[in-house]
């Protein structure tokens, strides 16, 4: 997500307000993540539009070189489950989203947010909205603008209160 002086942050194709994103620090542990249950590359089942699915097969060449799953026999392997106007990702065996791997610290990454990194693509545009905005989901899209709601912190150990700076 990127930020502007407008105070609004851009993912992919919507604009959200900065004070609302302030209220909570999120970041992300890789390493400890997978050690719980409560992994959002492994909690959720992560369902996209038509338009998600395209822009992830335009790098899924890219894409394939971080997740060797990806392709079998030369070919690369469809994990786009269509449930009527939208499609689910497909989890490996371990519960895992399809497009996780570990890298060469053992630590849980995303390859389409590789893959746009290596490409020189901004990362929002490529991944799942869903995933662009976590820990924050939509609760409903109007006119390009996004009204979110927030996970509980007590779902997910990444997420905590943000401590104000009184003036």
């Amino acid at each position: 997500m990127a930020k502007n002086n407008d105070g609004y942050t851009k993912v992919g194709d919507y604009f959200i307000a900065n004070d609302h994103l302030s209220n909570y620090d999120f970041s992300c542990e890789p390493v400890e993540c997978v050690k719980r249950d409560k992994c959002c590359c492994k909690f959720y089942d992560i369902d996209i539009t038509h338009q998600e699915m395209m822009k992830i097969v335009s790098i899924f060449d890219t894409v394939s070189l971080f997740c060797e799953g990806l392709v079998k026999n030369g070919a690369f392997q469809n994990v786009f489950e269509k449930e009527g106007s939208r499609y689910l990702l497909d989890k490996q065996e371990n519960g895992f989203c399809v497009f996780t791997y570990f890298d060469d610290d053992n630590n849980l990454r995303c390859s389409i947010h590789s893959a746009a990194v290596k490409l020189k693509l901004d990362t929002s545009t490529y991944k799942p909205l869903v995933c662009a905005l976590w820990p924050y989901h939509v609760v409903k899209k109007v006119n390009g603008v996004l009204y979110l709601s927030l996970e509980t912190d007590e779902k997910f150990s990444c997420i905590k209160k943000a401590k104000r700076v009184s003036r």
